[in-house]
C-alpha cells in the first residue's frame, strides 16, 4: 500500500525518479505539496478527470440507456473534491490528524473546488440528482457547518447530503457503499461517482466511479 501511494504522489507531483534508484518511501514533502498546488497542476488534473465525467454524463443524456426509467443521478465526496480545504491543510502543516482535520471543517471556510462546481451546475441545470456523501461526522453542528459553506460555495441545492453517523462502528467504505445503495433503492440510477479517495468509490451502486488527485492525504 505504501509503495502503490508513494508512486501515485510521485505522479501526481511531476516528480520523474532516476532510472535504476529505488522509489523513496519517503512522503511528498511540505514544500512539494506547495509547488504541486501553487503551480495549477493539482486544478488541472483535477479538470481533466471532470471534463471526461461531463462527457460521461452528457452521452447518459443524449443517449439514455435502453429502458432507463430511473432519475439520474450524480454522488460527490465533499472534503477535497467539491469543497477544498488547501488553506487549512497547509496552515496545519498537511496533517493527517483527524482531529486537526475536523477542526478545520468547523471553521467553514473552504474554498470551491472549480471543475467540480461548474460539473455540479451543469447537472443540476439538466435536472439531474445530485447527492453529498462525506464521512465528516454527522453531528448536529458539523451538518449545519457543512450546509453553510456548501451553499457560501455555490452549491446551494442537492437531493440529500449524508455524513457518516458517529453511533454505528463500520468502515467509511461500507458507509458509503450503503449510501449509494440507499439511493439506488429510492429509485435513482447514479451515473457517476466522484471522490478522492478509494473508500468513496469502491462498493458499487455507480456506473462509473472517477477519482481526482489528492496528494495531502490518503483515508484508510
Amino acid at each position: 500500500m505504501l509503495l502503490r501511494t508513494t508512486l501515485l504522489l510521485v505522479s501526481l507531483l511531476g516528480i520523474t525518479p532516476t532510472y535504476a534508484q529505488p522509489v523513496s518511501h519517503t512522503p511528498p514533502s511540505q514544500k512539494q505539496l506547495q509547488e504541486y498546488y501553487q503551480s495549477g497542476k493539482y486544478h488541472n488534473d483535477i479538470e481533466q478527470k471532470i471534463s471526461e465525467a461531463k462527457e460521461y454524463l452528457d452521452r447518459q443524456l443524449q443517449e439514455p440507456k435502453k429502458n432507463r426509467e430511473n432519475r439520474l443521478a450524480i454522488v460527490l465526496d465533499i472534503d477535497e473534491t467539491a469543497l477544498s480545504n488547501y488553506r487549512d491543510l497547509e496552515r496545519l502543516s498537511f496533517t493527517r490528524n483527524t482531529q486537526a482535520l475536523t477542526g478545520a471543517y468547523m471553521l467553514g471556510g473552504a474554498e470551491p473546488i472549480l471543475s467540480t462546481l461548474s460539473l455540479y451546475q451543469h447537472a443540476i441545470e439538466q435536472g439531474i440528482a445530485v447527492f453529498f456523501i462525506s464521512e465528516r461526522p454527522n453531528t448536529p453542528e458539523l451538518m449545519a457547518i457543512t450546509v453553510k459553506n456548501l451553499k457560501s460555495a455555490g452549491f446551494e441545492q442537492w437531493e440529500e447530503l449524508i455524513l457518516k453517523p458517529i453511533d454505528k462502528e463500520f468502515s467509511v467504505q461500507t458507509f458509503k457503499t450503503n449510501a449509494r445503495r440507499h439511493i439506488a433503492q429510492q429509485g435513482f440510477d447514479i451515473v457517476l461517482n466522484i471522490g478522492d479517495q478509494e473508500t468513496d468509490l469502491k462498493g458499487g451502486y455507480a456506473e462509473i466511479k472517477v477519482k481526482i488527485p489528492n496528494p495531502f492525504y490518503e483515508n484508510a
